[in-house]
């Protein structure tokens, strides 16, 4: 996979964030005490909404199910429930193209070419490494040290040596237990490097808390609701790429788009805002790796074939000499 994230999926990281947190409370619902430890402490309130008040909210909650969803479902919501929905997404500075401050460049697997299969190998000799193929094979295709044999099962063996006079032969790791009666030689896994860009998003969500039948529900859900928003700042959002959050809450009302049977629905809603980075691929290209100069022996004299990169190819000469650093290409 890709290194670099892609556009960032908020809305799919609140709604995890938010039950996560949610299942934190009902998991450890002693921090219900600290959503809710203002009434029993403020003098005013202590008598008629102190530590009972407390009570019913964390009973109310613990036996309470709460799910949460986009509001795009809102009309196969079961209450109490939490919503999410997104009120904008803007670009936080106009650009034509930020690179990516983490990494300009990634590099990623390319598609991994076949270059000879499948055949039988032959001979394979566990003492010393050497593998024997096919003459059409070897007529093929010029098998070079960085090339892959593959055996039946699909693992991969490195080709650590090609240079024998005879190009049926070479050499691969010692004491292999592998079967070669349906091999196949790839090349060197290709890597594609890629420059990367971003742009950075200022995105506002709206959490909806709805209930039914009692406003003082509403109160609790909400207040969890915040608590979780607050709590999980860093670990829930911010560590995942929504970042510098602020909240801000609206008025209780009444939610007659929601009512059903006469039951009277009850709402609030939090606006949360954050920035994230959204990525995506400008150009790539293959990653060059390795270049095999062949010996050959021509009637007793030994002469330098021609250059093959790591699939066997041909490189021609006055393309590779243009180049006045060869460190360039990657070439060892």
């Amino acid at each position: 996979m890709t290194e670099a994230l892609g556009i960032h999926q908020s809305d799919i990281i609140i709604r995890t964030a938010l039950v996560a947190g949610i299942n934190e409370l009902r998991a450890q619902p002693q921090l219900l005490n600290y959503v809710f430890s203002s009434l029993p402490k403020d003098a005013m309130t202590a008598q008629e909404y102190g530590e009972r008040e407390v009570d019913n909210a964390k009973r109310w909650f613990m036996k309470t199910e709460i799910p949460v969803f986009m509001n795009t479902r809102l009309d196969e919501a079961k209450l109490p429930a939490i919503t999410i929905e997104l009120l904008s997404s803007t670009e936080d500075a106009a650009s034509l193209g930020d690179i990516n401050p983490a990494a300009s460049f990634e590099e990623t697997e390319a598609v991994w070419s076949v270059l000879a299969g499948p055949f039988a190998a032959s001979g394979y000799n566990p003492a010393t490494g050497e593998v024997t193929v096919p003459s059409n094979v070897a007529t093929e295709l010029l098998i070079i040290a960085g090339m892959n044999l593959i055996d039946s099962t699909g693992k991969t063996h490195a080709i650590i040596d090609a240079g024998y006079t005879d190009r049926t032969k070479f050499k691969i790791a010692k004491n292999v237990s592998a079967d070669f009666t349906r091999a196949y030689i790839k090349s060197a896994s290709p890597t594609v490097v890629t420059s990367v860009e971003s742009v950075v998003h200022r995105e506002v969500y709206r959490i909806g808390c709805h209930v039914q039948s009692e406003s003082i529900y509403l109160s609790y859900l909400w207040s969890i609701v915040l608590f979780v928003l607050n709590r999980g700042k860093q670990k829930l959002l911010e560590a995942r790429g929504f970042e510098r959050q602020q909240t801000s809450s609206s008025q209780f009302q009444l939610n007659p788009g929601l009512s059903t049977n006469g039951e009277v629905v009850y709402s609030r809603y939090i606006d949360l805002s954050g920035y994230v980075r959204q990525y995506w691929p400008k150009d790539s290209y293959e990653k060059g790796r390795s270049l095999s100069f062949n010996t050959l022996i021509v009637g007793g004299n030994q002469t330098v074939g021609p250059a093959v990169d790591e699939n066997g190819k041909t490189i021609n000469e006055d393309a590779l000499w243009l180049a006045e650093d060869r460190d360039i290409l990657g070439f060892r």
